[in-house]
C-alpha cells in the first residue's frame, strides 16, 4: 500500500492520521458552494484534500483563487487544531 503524504503538513500520514483526516470535508466548515465544487470533482474527505499539492488543487474545475484560499485557510486551521491534540 502506497504511503500517503500531506503537503500542508509536509509529512507522511500514518494510520492514525488517516483515520483523523478521513473525516468528511463538511467538517471543515466550508461554504456550501465550495463543498459542492469539491464533491463534483470527487473530493469528499479531508485526507483527499491534504494529499493534493496546491498546484493540483487550483487546477481543478471551478476551484478559483477565492475557493482555493478558503480551502487552504480552513485546512490550516483544522491541521493546527489536530496538531495541538497530538
Amino acid at each position: 500500500m502506497a504511503k500517503k503524504y500531506c503537503w500542508l503538513c509536509d509529512a507522511e500520514l500514518n494510520e492514525e492520521d488517516s483515520k483523523r483526516f478521513g473525516m468528511p470535508i463538511t467538517q471543515l466548515g466550508l461554504t456550501d458552494r465550495t463543498t459542492h465544487c469539491l464533491v463534483q470533482i470527487d473530493i469528499t474527505t479531508i485526507e483527499q484534500l491534504l494529499e493534493l499539492k496546491d498546484e493540483e488543487l487550483i487546477r481543478k474545475r471551478n476551484i478559483g483563487q477565492t475557493r482555493f484560499k478558503e480551502i487552504k485557510n480552513r485546512l490550516e486551521i483544522y491541521v493546527q487544531k489536530f496538531n495541538q491534540k497530538k
